[in-house]
């Protein structure tokens, strides 16, 4: 590994660099320089959650700061769908975060 090669795998949780007190989530390790995570939040009942996801890349890798369980990277997509207003998280999305998780770490 080089001197800013850093490992990430479904669940890594990582610090975003420059933006303060944020937290996201990687939700697929991806290919090449890009990965995908979504921005993880505490809800005023202490529950994790998110919504929303998007790519990133190791320049946006503040600090590793550590690991979701799937198990519980599919809780924080469910409580994001409620919050959403949307009663259930939809079958495909629970199906693809599953398949996701399967995905061996990689360092990039």
């Amino acid at each position: 590994m080089g001197e800013r090669d850093i490992e990430i795998g479904f669940g890594t949780l990582f610090e975003v660099f420059g933006e303060e007190n944020r937290t996201d989530v990687v939700i697929n390790v991806g290919k090449k320089g890009w990965f995908s995570t979504a921005e993880l939040r505490t809800t005023e009942d202490g529950k994790k959650m998110f919504f929303l996801a998007g790519t990133a890349g190791k320049e946006n890798v503040s600090k590793i700061v550590g690991q979701m369980s799937p198990e519980d990277v599919i809780k924080a997509a469910e409580e994001g769908a409620k919050r959403m207003g949307i009663v259930e998280l939809p079958k495909v999305m629970r199906d693809t975060l599953k398949k996701y998780s399967r995905s061996k770490p990689r360092i990039i």
